[in-house]
């Protein structure tokens, strides 16, 4: 099975090459993607939890990555019009047991000459 990640600044790139490129989809993404550490700070989560446990923290990491990764491809990809995002992971505490699962899906626009990203992940 392939197993390799992306840096997203080099796939939004790769991405970027297709000029007819409208709407994109991705399904379970968000574990293939590499974040390095000069983007870690941009990362601020997209909403603030009350009492976030494990789950719910990692629930919104994944968010605020989609949503960086869905930014940097929409500056890169000038035609791009949509991106639809549907994502699952199954979460494991340090010892390999499971916490519970995740899910986001949704559908991101990008909204003016600035390449603004419009809508958000459920």
């Amino acid at each position: 099975m392939h197993e390799e990640l992306y840096d997203i600044g080099d796939l939004a790139t790769v991405l970027a090459q297709f000029p007819s490129l409208r709407v994109v989809y991705f399904d379970k993404v968000f574990g293939r993607l590499k974040f390095g550490p000069e983007t870690e700070s941009l990362m601020p989560p997209v909403r603030q939890l009350d009492t976030p446990g494990a789950l719910d923290a990692l629930k919104a990491r994944a968010e605020s990555g989609l949503m960086l990764f869905a930014s940097i491809l929409a500056t890169r990809a000038r035609s791009l019009d949509s991106i639809h995002i549907n994502d699952t992971a199954h979460e494991h505490d340090s010892s390999g047991n499971p916490i519970g699962s995740w899910h986001l899906i949704g559908w991101l626009h990008i909204l003016n000459g600035n390449r603004d990203i419009g809508g958000t992940l459920a």
